[in-house]
């Protein structure tokens, strides 16, 4: 990811005191209940924004031109999809949701040389095995295919990113993790839709479920993989926005399952 925004250092601070555990509490978040609302629906509907409703319909379409490049390619039971940093997280996370296997990680400033030394491994690790991603299960399911996604124009991100994930300490198996950038998946519209600028842009990500977590600062890996303590929805109005969205596309999702039951 090539775009930073100038809020998604600020959460660390508040770390630096105290040990990060791979297991930790969320810090003191604003509250907003409205996925469990007691409010019907379609009083919800009215409520979220246009903008944000034109984003997840548009998620949703880029979700299933994934989901059908993915099941074309490799079936639809035998891919897990990984998401590096933000770029394609939210679509990923979306993918999911339609009842595909993917993992979002935080993983980011790849596009320039690995770094010689990289200290707190375990802890990525210990976030890895959470996420069901160890060295021991992609070696006994040698039929599955481990497809790493981003946003990359040249290609750097994913290559550095499959670097770092196959290390010994971490997931090994190198042959087994797959590349795959969103102008491939997506073809021809990836150019006819502008996507590198989407992707790329802060606007695109401001739903995505993980933070910005750089290699210098793993310790932070459980943080940043969490939109409650990320720092990204530090604000009241950033987490509202988070929520309408996640439940935009939930509904369209509802809306379209019912839609093909009749």
């Amino acid at each position: 990811m090539r775009i930073s925004s100038n809020y998604i250092t600020r959460p660390y601070s508040q770390y630096q005191n105290r040990q990060i555990k791979s297991e930790i509490m969320p810090v003191s978040q604003p509250q907003v209940n409205f996925g469990q609302s007691f409010v019907p629906k379609f009083i919800k509907r009215m409520l979220v924004p246009k903008d944000v409703k034109k984003k997840a319909k548009f998620h949703c379409y880029l979700a299933d031109k994934m989901k059908l490049y993915f099941d074309f390619n490799y079936g639809r039971r035998n891919y897990t999809v990984i998401s590096i940093g933000r770029s394609l997280a939210s679509v990923v996370e979306t993918l999911g949701k339609k009842r595909r296997d993917v993992v979002c990680l935080p993983l980011s400033g790849l596009s320039y040389e690995l770094p010689s030394e990289i200290k707190n491994i375990e802890v990525y690790r210990e976030f890895l095995k959470s996420k069901g991603l160890t060295k021991e299960i992609i070696a006994a399911n040698p039929d599955r295919h481990y497809v790493l996604v981003d946003n990359s124009i040249s290609g750097r991100t994913l290559r550095n990113a499959k670097t770092f994930l196959s290390r010994e300490d971490l997931l090994g198996n190198p042959d087994r993790l797959e590349i795959k950038s969103a102008e491939e998946i997506y073809g021809d519209k990836y150019n006819k839709l502008s996507m590198n600028y989407l992707f790329a842009s802060d606007e695109f990500q401001e739903f995505s479920p993980v933070g910005c977590l750089h290699l210098q600062d793993l310790k932070y890996t459980f943080e940043q993989a969490n939109y409650k303590t990320c720092g990204m929805y530090e604000t009241k109005s950033r987490l509202f926005r988070k929520k309408l969205f996640d439940f935009s596309i939930q509904d369209i999702i509802d809306r379209s399952n019912k839609k093909r039951n009749r």
